[in-house]
Formats: C-alpha cells, sequence, structure tokens
C-alpha cells in the first residue's frame, strides 16, 4: 500500500513538472511574441539610452578581453572616461563572449534582451530551491509578469519598457538575485555555504548596484525562515557568505568605490505624481484583489491556512520592500536616483502575492485538485498581462530594427562622411534635440567614437567623469532644449559670446547645429564656420583647431581638497577669459607649491605637443620637457605615467604635468590597489573551487 502510494506520489510531482515547465514555456512564448525578427540581424540595437551601451561593449570585445581587462579608458567621450569601472560589467562581459560566437551586433541585440526572457524562470528555481512545494513556484513566477510589463514607466529599471531604453543591466541584476537567494537559502536549510549562491551574490554585485543593496538586508530577513537551534550556524554561514561575495566581486567593488571620488553625482527626484502612476497601473489589479482576499480570509480563525509560513515569507520578503521604501527618501541625498527603488518593491510584493497565492491553493485543492485551481490561474495572470502590452512591441521594432533603418540614417552617413577619423583628434560639440531621434536616439551623438571614429563631449554615463559639467555646459550653451542633467550645477542660456576660448579649452573643434537660431548665431560667429549641410543638421568647424596638450602658464591659485572643488572649477570655467583668469589647482599634498611655481615661471607658450590614444590610455609627446604642461583629459588619478611624474587636478578638471622625458605613456588602470584587488578575488574563487574540489561536510558545491 505505502508503494502504491509513493508511486501515485511520485506520478502527480512529475506532472506538476510537466505542468511547471509548460507554465514557464507559456510565459517565455509571450515574451517571444512580441520580439521581432531584426533581433537577429548584425545590427545593433537602438532607442533611448541602448544605442550608447553598444560602445563598451565593442571596446570590451575588441580590445578589453584579448588583453584580459574590461577596466578601459574612452577618449571618446567626457574628455576621457573609464569604461566598466563606473558603471556595471557583467552584461557587457557576457555580451561580449556571445560575439566571439556571433556577430557582435547581433549578441547585443540578444543580450540585451535575455534577462527579461529568463526572469520568470529564475524566479521559479529560486522557490523550487528554497523548498516550496507546487504551485507557489510557478504561480510566484507568474505573478511576476505585472512587474514585468507594467508600462507605466520606462527609465527606473525592472520593466520591459525600461529595459528597451537601456536599463537591461537592472534586470541582469534580478536574475542572479533570484538565483542567488534560491541557492544560498537550499544551503542554509542544510546547514551549508552553497558555492552557487556565492556567485550569483556576486555576478548581482557585477550588475546593478541598487538591486545588490538589498543583499545584507535579505541575509538579516532570512532569519525569519530560521527555526531556533539553527540561528547559530546561520549567521556563521550567512556571515561567511558576505564576506566571501565581496571578495569574489572586489576586483570591481573596490576600484568602482576608488573611482568614485572622480565622478559627477547626479541626485534626482522624479516626482510622487509618477510614483502613483507606476503602482496605480491597472496591470497591478488582480494583484491587488488577490492581497485583500487573502488579507480578509485570516479575519476567521478557521481559515487562517499557512498563516505562520505565509507571515514567514512577508517577513522575509517585506523587510527589503520596506527598505526601499525608505531608500527612495536617501537616495536623492546620496546622489542617487529615487524612482530607482520603486522596481525593487514591485517586484518583491508581486514574489509575495504569488507564494501566499500558491500555498493557499495548495491547502485548499489536495495535490491534482491544485492542478486544477492553478491552471486558470496561470491563463488569466498571462491574459491579463498580454491585454496591458501596449508599448513594447512597437519599442522592440523601433529599437532593433537598428540605426540604419531609421530615416536619418543617410544623413548622418554623410555627416561623419566628413569627419577625419582619429580619436586623439580635437572634439565635436553638437545641439541636444528631438529631432535626432530620427537616427534612432536622441543621444546618436554620444556615438561619434562609433560611427566616426572621433570625439565627443557628452557620454550615456554622464556621471563618468568630473569634466561633466563642463561638457554638458557647452551642450546647453548651443542647445535651443538642452538637457541639464545636473541639479547642482546652474545650467547656463544660450549663446555664443563667449564660447570661442571655451572650445579651445575643451579641446573642440566641430559643431553640429539644428534649431534655426543656433544656426544663426554659429553662422554670425567669427571663429567658426560652416563646412557642410545634413538636414536637420548642419557641420561647423572652428577655425583655428585646437591642440591637445599645451603648455601651462599664467597666474595660478591652489584651492583646497574640499567637497566644493567642482562647484569652484565650474564657476571658473563659466567666467574663464584666457587673459585673465587664474589657472586654479587643487592642493592633493606635497610637490603642488612646486608646480605652481613652474606654471606661473613659464615662459615657453608654443611647443610640439601632441596626444596619441588608445583604449588603455595615452601618450603625451612633446618637445618642451621640463615645461609644464595641460592635457586636455578629464584627471584621473589611475592614469599614470611611467616617467613618475606627478599630475595635478587643474581647472576646469584637467591634467596638469611637467614631464621630464619627451615621450610620457599615461597608463590607466595600473593603481597598485586596483591590480591588489583583482588578485584577492582570483585567489578567492581559486580557495573556493578548491574547496568545493574537496566537498567538506559544511559546504554545498
Amino acid at each position: 500500500m505505502q508503494n502504491k502510494n509513493r508511486i501515485r506520489i511520485r506520478k502527480i510531482e512529475n506532472i506538476e513538472s510537466v505542468f511547471d515547465g509548460i507554465g514557464l514555456l507559456i510565459m517565455a512564448a509571450l515574451f517571444l511574441s512580441y520580439i521581432p525578427k531584426d533581433v537577429y540581424m548584425p545590427f545593433p540595437a537602438t532607442g533611448g539610452d541602448t544605442g550608447s551601451h553598444f560602445w563598451p561593449v565593442y571596446t570590451l570585445k575588441n580590445f578589453g578581453l584579448p588583453e584580459f581587462t574590461v577596466k578601459l579608458w574612452n577618449a571618446g567621450n567626457l574628455g576621457g572616461e573609464p569604461h566598466l569601472v563606473h558603471y556595471f560589467p557583467l552584461p557587457f562581459i557576457l555580451m561580449a563572449l556571445m560575439g566571439f560566437v556571433i556577430p557582435l551586433e547581433t549578441a547585443f541585440n540578444i543580450g540585451t534582451l535575455l534577462p527579461l526572457l529568463m526572469l520568470p524562470t529564475c524566479a521559479y528555481t529560486c522557490f523550487r530551491l528554497m523548498g516550496f512545494r507546487f504551485p507557489a513556484p510557478i504561480l510566484a513566477s507568474v505573478f511576476l509578469l505585472p512587474s514585468i510589463y507594467n508600462e507605466a514607466f520606462s527609465m527606473w529599471g525592472g520593466n520591459t519598457l525600461s529595459t528597451l531604453a537601456g536599463q537591461f543591466a537592472h534586470v541582469y541584476a534580478f536574475c542572479f538575485l533570484f538565483l542567488a537567494l534560491g541557492f544560498t537559502v537550499h544551503g542554509l536549510k542544510r546547514n551549508k555555504m552553497s558555492f552557487w549562491g556565492l556567485i550569483f551574490l556576486s555576478a548581482v554585485a557585477l550588475s546593478h548596484a541598487y538591486v545588490f543593496l538589498i543583499v545584507p538586508v535579505f541575509f538579516a530577513s532570512a532569519f525569519f525562515l530560521v527555526k531556533k537551534e539553527q540561528i547559530k550556524p546561520w549567521l556563521k554561514i550567512l556571515t561567511l557568505t558576505g564576506v566571501m561575495t565581496l571578495l569574489l566581486s572586489l576586483w570591481f567593488i573596490y576600484p568602482m568605490i576608488d573611482n568614485n571620488k572622480w565622478t559627477t553625482p547626479l541626485p534626482m527626484s522624479w516626482g510622487y505624481l509618477g510614483i502613483w502612476k507606476s503602482f496605480t497601473a491597472p496591470i497591478y489589479y488582480p494583484l491587488y484583489v488577490i492581497f485583500v482576499c487573502w488579507f480578509l480570509i485570516q479575519l476567521f480563525p478557521r481559515m487562517r491556512w499557512n498563516l505562520k509560513q505565509n507571515l514567514k515569507q512577508i517577513g522575509f520578503w517585506g523587510i527589503p520592500i520596506l527598505t526601499y521604501a525608505g531608500l527612495f527618501f536617501v537616495f536623492p541625498k546620496i546622489g542617487l536616483v529615487d524612482a530607482r527603488a520603486i522596481p525593487q518593491i514591485q517586484l518583491f510584493f508581486s514574489v509575495v502575492v504569488g507564494i501566499m497565492t500558491g500555498m493557499v491553493v495548495s491547502k485548499v485543492a489536495k495535490r491534482l485538485g491544485s492542478l486544477v485551481v492553478t491552471l486558470p490561474l496561470l491563463v488569466l495572470m498571462v491574459w491579463w498581462t498580454s491585454g496591458h502590452v501596449h508599448n513594447f512591441p512597437n519599442w522592440c521594432k523601433w529599437n532593433y530594427s537598428s540605426w540604419n533603418k531609421k530615416y536619418l540614417y543617410p544623413k548622418l552617413q554623410s555627416l561623419v562622411g566628413q569627419l577625419e577619423p582619429g580619436l586623439e583628434k580635437p572634439r565635436i560639440v553638437f545641439e541636444h534635440n528631438d529631432i535626432s531621434n530620427g537616427a534612432g536616439t536622441i543621444r546618436v551623438f554620444e556615438m561619434l567614437p562609433y560611427f566616426a571614429r572621433r570625439a565627443t563631449l557628452e557620454s550615456l554615463y554622464t556621471q563618468a567623469s568630473i569634466l561633466s559639467p563642463e561638457a554638458f555646459y557647452l551642450q546647453a550653451k548651443v542647445s535651443k532644449t538642452p538637457s541639464c542633467p545636473f541639479r547642482d550645477f546652474k545650467c547656463p542660456k544660450r549663446g555664443f559670446d563667449t564660447l570661442e576660448e571655451k572650445f579651445d579649452l575643451m579641446g573642440v573643434d566641430h559643431l553640429i547645429g539644428i534649431t534655426k537660431k543656433t544656426n544663426d548665431s554659429a553662422n554670425r560667429a567669427s571663429y567658426i564656420s560652416m563646412v557642410g549641410e545634413h538636414s536637420p543638421w548642419t557641420l561647423y568647424r572652428v577655425h583655428q583647431s585646437p591642440r591637445m596638450a599645451v603648455p601651462l602658464l599664467g597666474q595660478v591659485e591652489i584651492i583646497e581638497n574640499d567637497s566644493k572643488w567642482q562647484q569652484k572649477f565650474y564657476s571658473w570655467f563659466d567666467e574663464y577669459n584666457r587673459e585673465t583668469s587664474k589657472w586654479l589647482i587643487v592642493n592633493q599634498g606635497s610637490g603642488v607649491h612646486s608646480f605652481k611655481k613652474q606654471v606661473e615661471e613659464n615662459r615657453v607658450s608654443n611647443c610640439r605637443a601632441q596626444i596619441e590614444t588608445d583604449f588603455f590610455g595615452f601618450t603625451l609627446k612633446t618637445d618642451c620637457k621640463g615645461t609644464p604642461h595641460l592635457v586636455k583629459y578629464a584627471y584621473h588619478d589611475a592614469l599614470i605615467p611611467d616617467s613618475g611624474d606627478p599630475t595635478y587636478l587643474v581647472s576646469p578638471g584637467m591634467i596638469g604635468v611637467t614631464p621630464s622625458s619627451e615621450k610620457v605613456r599615461f597608463q590607466f588602470g595600473r593603481k597598485i590597489s586596483w591590480i591588489f584587488s583583482g588578485y584577492v578575488s582570483l585567489f578567492s574563487f581559486v580557495f573556493l573551487v578548491g574547496v568545493s574540489w574537496r566537498k567538506p561536510k559544511w559546504w554545498l558545491g
């Protein structure tokens, strides 16, 4: 009799597994039904921020990975910016690796969509590993669909439209978080540490900080799931897990934190109206109805099914929800965006409703009966979700039909054809205007390094350089509708009257105008001339092409290395006059007074100095060794001269150096602390592999 019952239970479990598989396939089919065939073409996606994300994938695959590094220096944007030091590298690494097997453009397209396709499956895997019985895993997975397909916002991350707008790294982090939680809890229940839990936790850290921030909170809330006798071993395991996760990802986390002082904060408050709309979107109505029904059921003592288990899950997921609700108010105060807390709140709430529903169904309808109840729930949720998908298919078509099918692409090609290639050449400033969206995205000219091998001042990664405020200052001066992303830096009005000297200082020799007033002002300016019309764009060139490295001479004022130096640089730049302005140099320690004296005593104004750039740094060549120079690239202490010459932070955020030889190589990323953090991560990984090979009792491989 017992054998027959076991066989019967096994058959039912097999049926449940098949049902789960079919449910996951249905969700995948729903997603794939919206995806155009253009995704598989060898042309990179565009749209929103997405188009600009292809540039670091391109540089990583063609230059970084062949040299076994992801820390590249990009001379093409923001006066020199680190690639994948300020932003999260793992999604780009995965795409670049795929690019060795299939065309890189196709790999990029697939890579931007892959996390959306995988998120329900990752969530399902999480709940299976955590020990939930059918139908909780599949219901928790399908109840994520409203959060994934919610079209009430398109910039915060975690949903379809945000992903198409460029926030795909956010969804990668969610996928890895679910897998990490599943493996970690699976190990905890056996009083063991999970190898795969550590790997996926590190993957979260390498994918998106807004998601990784909550990992310590999940560690704390895990004690809602623990029995009293397990508290001590769980505490040890979670502490060691946290330490090992940090060690594994230290090769990225430490340089990112160390790099932070050479970035520009971007605090932003999105506003409560948009937040309210995202929560009241009709696509969420079924979740709210189910949650209210469950709450009402608990009012009747005889109907409190699995109340204890439900409360544990509410605690496990609820504490992170409350934490993000608090971080919503904290983020703008620390230079972050408040609305980036919203996707996590919505996603975790969906999970809670799915788990609670699954527990109730498994209690009310035993075994085969739960299949009968779950099937309509799954079908209805997929049907309801699909009925609220409106923009996603059209956005997909726009993105993945790529640049070359946009109506302004021929004009873009003719414009870039007039530009002599070379990332070491002077930069190009462009007018910000929605008209440029006709080429694929309003940010199309951020990709001039890709299209024309020419540098521009703007970048998708607006925070990635200390020259960012000055870059967007110039954009505002030539634009009818400037973007003005930095609220802490006053946005100037359009005008060409003081731009000649600022163009020279910032190494600008071309302007792309759009609107009539900008073009009229450029045509009246004596220092710039039109060289081509490519409607709607007009290309202008400065008569006196600037040099990217020049002798530094004039009066100097030393300012203190406090939190205000970047604001002082910005004010200095706004009022800059070549004849009267004193150079500002930040006091970063010994040697600055000697450099000040060298600058003020310098009488050499004409040197043959030139810059040669690549993706690992640049080389300064000059016939005036021993003379202080201004190198017109953003200062960064990880740009280290091979000559050992000290470098100085000079207004408006550039490099001051007195070269001791006629050829000085500035290598990016060779800081001892960065190299050390990389070795720590490598040795930690080798240690984990060795432990996994030996399989001690406390280890779950």
